[in-house]
């Protein structure tokens, strides 16, 4: 008996086919992938907001003592813009800054849950960790546990370090005297912890974004808002994200 050889009509067809069929799978296996991917960022802010939640209830109804830099004995040696543009900083040299601080006192049992998942380029333009310059930013929460040198760790998340109404006050946001202001936990409708919107392509809005709430409730919302590195960029966001804005 003679086996049957494919011509190459048979073989091209065979190849469409296959070629037709990825087509149509590719994009449900993208969706299911950004789907665990969303769903893990949701862990992630669930077990950072639990952790400063109860952070706050042991101190009095107070966040982190301190969010821009590492002098908690001293929370006014930066202003208010600044700790509101480095919310996201973790650690530097073997020293943890404001939400870091939640593993330093056990609150939290290590960094990976700071890695957002969506976040894949962890050094931007430097590659690696032996890129980075000195007091610049890198996202590989790997190295949490190391002796950073002068390098900072920063979160894919964005923490949120003033109350809105604060940010409106006079003298905000170069006054030093509201960096020593810590943020209460007492308005559930606004934002604690959001993904950290400087990486996303904003020319195309809306974007979606993770929120993690005063009440530790996580939400996906849509904003509009333009976010850059300017600090009242942040603030119209935190904003734009109140449950009880109408819409």
């Amino acid at each position: 008996m003679k086996a049957h050889l494919f011509t190459l009509i048979e073989l091209l067809v065979v190849i469409a086919i296959i070629a037709i069929l990825a087509s149509m799978l590719l994009p449900a296996l993208s969706k299911a992938r950004d789907r665990a991917k969303s769903a893990n960022c949701t862990s992630n802010l669930k077990q950072i907001g639990f952790a400063a939640i109860t952070y706050t209830g042991d101190y009095n109804g107070l966040t982190n003592p301190y969010w821009g830099d590492s002098v908690p004995g001293d929370p006014k040696k930066e202003t208010p813009e600044y700790i509101i543009l480095k919310a996201n900083r973790l650690k530097g040299w073997n020293i943890y800054y404001g939400m870091g601080r939640l593993t330093q006192l056990k609150y939290l049992a290590g960094g990976k849950v700071f890695g957002c998942p969506l976040l894949t380029n962890l050094y931007g333009a430097a590659g690696n960790f032996d890129g980075v310059a000195n007091y610049k930013d890198f996202y590989d929460v790997s190295k949490y546990d190391q002796n950073l040198g002068s390098k900072y760790l920063c979160s894919g998340y964005y923490f949120v370090p003033f109350d809105l109404e604060t940010t409106y006050r006079s003298g905000f946001p170069s006054d030093k005297g509201w960096s020593g202001t810590s943020y209460r936990l007492n308005k559930p409708n606004l934002p604690m912890i959001t993904d950290d919107l400087q990486f996303k392509s904003r020319r195309h809005t809306p974007v979606g974004v993770n929120v993690c709430y005063q009440d530790g409730s996580v939400k996906s919302q849509v904003t509009s808002t333009q976010c850059g590195w300017l600090w009242w960029e942040m603030r119209d966001l935190w904003k734009e994200l109140d449950r009880n804005r109408r819409k």
